[in-house]
């Protein structure tokens, strides 16, 4: 067994995956069981966008760029803090050598580099999209279009994974066991009997020294290698939560409420500090005292997206924030259809209405993707078709 260590932490609690029903799609249940840690070789994703309506297809015959590492934190650049409310506003460097952006925000004192956004593009987001929406049993149109939203990247299994990691699981080509499994070490099977009592498992060791952090969404049981993801073996628990503990200098004993760490917000499960909301892909600041990841203009209550020139607002902990789409994703800006706002290259259609399974034509599916219509070659991306909800496999 191969362990990957020194990872950034990232925790798997109720709530992060989305989409909360319990109804598996049709032809998306799945055996994929344990995990195996490999470090499989993998080529690069070539996604053509040719013609009004392009087909993203999924190649493996060309080496993966490889754009580095995660950048690692130390722990002593960002104190832990009660309150983490200071200016936090400007972003430096991708989390993977991704977009960039400009000022380096500061915090009582001291200077590091913020995680941001991997820089994917419409395409590539689309890919990742459909790969996750049908690998978790979730609608793909919601999936693609949460994507498009800057406060999806601050959780979540699939986000939490450096842009390098990405990058290579969208090369792979052997359907979920290859997506899940093989690239992102994210083991899947399906709930007995289809349904999920709670969203929370719990700490499971399948081998001796070996835990994982378990849950259960969308009728699939879902867990994580705490080995492979912190650098750690052990899981933490609570009747609501569960999660990998980070390294002993990310982390310590707790009994009360949230911290922030590193421009992350850290929540106490089972008595010990596990990471939760990454603030600084969204390019907001981790506020402890609001138990969130908070704006840094005017003060609203409504979480609607909306313009703002080119960058799309949001309201975030009860604050405005806004981020450049291009950063998100390159080549698009803030545009607006049928009183939605969203990142996007066009408006021929609106993602916020499409259809939530997207449309099937034969193998192919599809999306409204930032606005523009984006047909999937579902067999090509390693699934077995297309049927109602998206790519069946």
């Amino acid at each position: 067994m191969t362990l990957r260590k020194g990872w950034v932490a990232v925790i798997a609690v109720a709530g992060l995956l989305g989409g909360c029903s319990d109804e598996v799609k049709p032809g998306a249940a799945t055996g994929d069981g344990g995990i195996i840690l490999t470090n499989p070789d993998v080529g690069t994703i070539v996604l053509p966008d040719t013609g009004v309506r392009p087909d993203v297809t999924f190649l493996t015959d060309v080496q993966v760029p490889d754009n580095g590492p995660r950048p690692d934190v130390a722990p002593d650049d960002r104190p832990a803090t009660g309150n983490d409310a200071s200016a936090d506003g400007g972003r430096d460097a991708g989390r993977d050598g991704g977009a960039t952006d400009t000022g380096a925000p500061t915090d009582t004192g001291m200077t590091r580099t913020p995680r941001a956004f991997c820089g994917f593009t419409p395409a590539e987001i689309t890919a990742l999209a459909v790969r996750t929406a049908t690998c978790l049993n979730m609608p793909p149109q919601e999936v693609v279009t949460q994507m498009f939203r800057p406060s999806y990247w601050e959780s979540g299994l699939i986000t939490s994974r450096p842009c390098s990691i990405l990058r290579a699981a969208l090369a792979n080509t052997g359907g979920c066991t290859g997506f899940l499994l093989d690239s992102l070490k994210i083991g899947v099977e399906p709930a007995p009997g289809g349904v999920c009592a709670s969203p929370v498992i719990g700490c499971r060791e399948p081998a001796p020294g070996f835990q994982t952090a378990t849950t259960c969404r969308n009728g699939l049981v879902i867990s994580e290698e705490c080995q492979y993801v912190t650098g750690t073996a052990e899981c933490v628990s609570s009747a609501t939560a569960v999660g990998c503990r980070p390294q002993p200098t990310q982390t310590g004993s707790c009994s009360g409420g949230p911290r922030c760490l590193e421009g992350r917000l850290q929540r106490c499960v089972g008595g010990a500090y596990v990471f939760s909301l990454d603030c600084d892909p969204s390019a907001t600041t981790c506020d402890a005292t609001a138990d969130a990841c908070v704006g840094t203009g005017a003060t609203c209550t409504t979480d609607t997206d909306r313009c703002d020139g080119t960058s799309i607002q949001q309201c975030r902990g009860g604050r405005l924030n806004s981020n450049n789409c291009g950063f998100l994703a390159t080549g698009t800006s803030c545009r607006s259809a049928g009183g939605h706002a969203f990142c996007g290259t066009a408006t021929d259609c609106d993602p916020t209405t499409a259809p939530p399974g997207g449309t099937c034509s034969g193998n192919v599916l599809t999306l409204c993707v930032g606005g523009a219509t984006r047909d999937v070659n579902c067999l090509s991306a390693g699934f077995t078709g297309c049927g109602v909800g998206g790519c069946t496999h």
